[in-house]
């Protein structure tokens, strides 16, 4: 694969990441507030999101040439409880 491509689709990982784990922190932060429920649906699309990523990933088999961002992904979905 070009390697244009490939580093394409790595910051968008990372970048997903990025916000998804930011999305994990609000929820945290606000317990018991009115907005909570935004930042839970917004944390649970990115995961979402991310879980479709890694799948069309491994089907196309770039998650060797990934690296670093696919064991990044793989680990924050087992910690999502994503398979």
């Amino acid at each position: 694969m070009d390697r244009k491509a490939l580093d394409c689709i790595r910051d968008t990982l990372f970048m997903l990441l990025d916000e998804a784990k930011t999305a994990r922190s609000a929820v945290l932060d606000r317990k018991g507030n009115e907005d909570k429920r935004f930042a839970v649906y917004r944390g649970e699309t990115l995961v979402e999101i991310l879980h479709t990523w890694a799948n069309q990933v491994k089907t196309f088999e770039l998650d060797v040439e990934l690296g670093e961002a696919y064991v990044e992904l793989r680990k924050f979905l087992d910690e999502a409880g994503m398979p």
